[in-house]
């Protein structure tokens, strides 16, 4: 018995409804998050938090940083590159 090759790319080709595309990349995300141990997860949850704090205004980043620590953390950080 002979075996037909398994195309590694769809041959379809559609234009995907905006529905359709949410559902397929809900759908990739997840089985790329399946495949994720705890710390791949951790890596870029950290790695995307970085970035998304670059573009915080520096009275933005003062106000989390003092949402996330108490008042000697708060001061410590602040000193810290002085």
């Amino acid at each position: 018995m002979t075996s037909l090759p398994i195309p590694t790319k769809s041959p379809i080709r559609l234009s995907l409804t905006n529905d359709q595309r949410e559902y397929i990349s809900d759908l990739i995300a997840t089985r790329y998050l399946d495949g994720m141990d705890n710390r791949d997860l951790e890596r870029y949850f950290f790695d995307a938090q970085v970035e998304y704090l670059k573009e915080y205004t520096d009275k933005e980043l003062l106000d989390a940083l003092e949402d996330v620590t108490d008042e000697e953390e708060f001061d410590s950080a602040i000193n810290h590159a002085n």
